[in-house]
């Protein structure tokens, strides 16, 4: 029963890292738009065989199958979303849930065999755990919009830097703001040295109108073209001091000494930066330009830098250095 228990614990991580990395077949597609409590499915499942294996190393067989049976409940109204919302089975979403299955079932053998709790008490435990994991996962799954899903992939995709760390930096500025360009320097000598330890994104915050002509090319570069972009923004802060309205072919000539071509992205993505840029400026009440807000996901902290007095080299990396 251990080597039972042992390998469903691994099979289930092998499984969760295989959904994780996209490498199920199309009918997991749309399981990918669902949230427990705003986070990924995946992320769920490995706290639960991260938790599951922890209990069972350090010898609490109760608690890894009361773990299992919770975790059964929920994957109860998983199924039941495949089937009635869905319209299809996910195979590995089902192969998960047979995984734990199997593991639960290898632990309630050793437990019924064992004395102690009266196993009408175990049996009405392990229920009652059963439901409050189908119950907690009916009030927890949702399904974000077609809009939400695009602008969770863009959010990964313009994102630079250490995808590890969870220290992220948003510097927000204007197309046609001088004190931004005033500081396009520091941003282009300071940006390399952040890269290694944080996220950088680069937040086009519309002050100036006019800098929803240059928004859709400079979030098609930041997708395209991470590597070049910092002398990709260069040349379109160039063009941005004599030209306010640019059309493909005067963008396409600015970044064509870098060997560059423009790639057009879907009117889609450009609406889903748009909005996720404007969550942002009102998530850190961002009221000008330029700004800049370091924060820790992990810490729940944030400090905000405003205008060329603030922001500097030094404040920066000591705030980063500080989360």
């Amino acid at each position: 029963m251990r080597w039972i228990v042992c390998l469903s614990i691994i099979i289930g991580f092998f499984l969760t890292a295989a959904s994780a990395l996209d490498m199920c077949s199309e009918a997991c597609a749309q399981g990918r738009d669902y949230r427990l409590f705003g986070w990924p499915l995946e992320a769920a499942g490995f706290i639960l065989f991260g938790l599951v294996a922890l209990t069972y190393a350090f010898g609490w067989p109760f608690l890894t199958l009361l773990l299992f049976m919770g975790a059964l409940g929920g994957e109860a109204m998983l199924i039941y979303i495949q089937k009635v919302e869905m319209g299809h089975w996910c195979p590995v979403c089902l192969s998960i849930a047979a995984t734990i299955m199997v593991g639960a079932g290898a632990l309630l053998y050793q437990e019924f065999s064992h004395k102690g709790i009266s196993m009408f008490q175990k049996a009405l435990t392990l229920v009652t755990v059963f439901a409050l994991g189908l119950f907690s996962t009916f009030l927890g799954i949702s399904k974000m919009t077609p809009l939400e899903a695009v602008e969770q992939g863009i959010i990964e995709k313009i994102k630079m830097g250490n995808p590890q760390s969870t220290v992220d930096v948003y510097i927000f500025t204007d197309w046609a703001c001088p004190a931004c360009d005033h500081l396009e320097p520091t941003f282009e000598a300071l940006v390399p040295k952040i890269l290694p330890h944080a996220r950088v994104t680069y937040v086009d915050f519309v002050v100036h109108p006019e800098t929803l002509n240059f928004a859709p090319y400079n979030l098609s570069f930041m997708v395209a073209n991470q590597k070049q972009y910092l002398a990709i923004r260069k040349a379109l802060k160039a063009l941005a001091k004599t030209n306010k309205k640019p059309q493909d072919a005067q963008i396409e000539a600015a970044v064509a000494p870098l060997g560059i071509k423009l790639q057009e992205l879907p009117f889609s993505d450009v609406t889903a930066s748009q909005n996720y840029f404007e969550e942002l400026g009102k998530k850190y009440h961002v009221d000008s330009t330029p700004t800049i807000v370091i924060t820790n996901q992990k810490k729940d902290k944030a400090r905000t830098l405003v205008g060329n007095s603030e922001i500097t080299e030094e404040n920066i990396l000591e705030a980063i250095d500080n989360f």
